[in-house]
């Protein structure tokens, strides 16, 4: 249960709090079920929904990959 992240043409995120930071800057939020989810359990889509409405950013984890970042709900 993940959302790849990448940045906006010509940005780059070099840190975690940059990538998770995307989530509420472009709305991405796990009731937009065309493109991003963080998985099919209604209690992880709310525990992901209340994290960004908090603007939590404890409540993610991101790791870099090659070209984007994967941003997940932490344990």
């Amino acid at each position: 249960m993940h959302v790849n992240i990448k940045a906006p043409r010509g940005q780059t995120y070099e840190t975690a709090d940059q990538a998770i930071q995307h989530l509420w800057v472009f709305g991405v939020y796990p009731k937009n079920w065309t493109e991003f989810h963080f998985g099919r359990d209604i209690a992880l889509i709310r525990k992901a929904s209340d994290a960004m409405k908090a603007k939590d950013y404890s409540a993610f984890m991101a790791s870099p990959r090659r070209g984007y970042w994967r941003v997940e709900l932490a344990a």
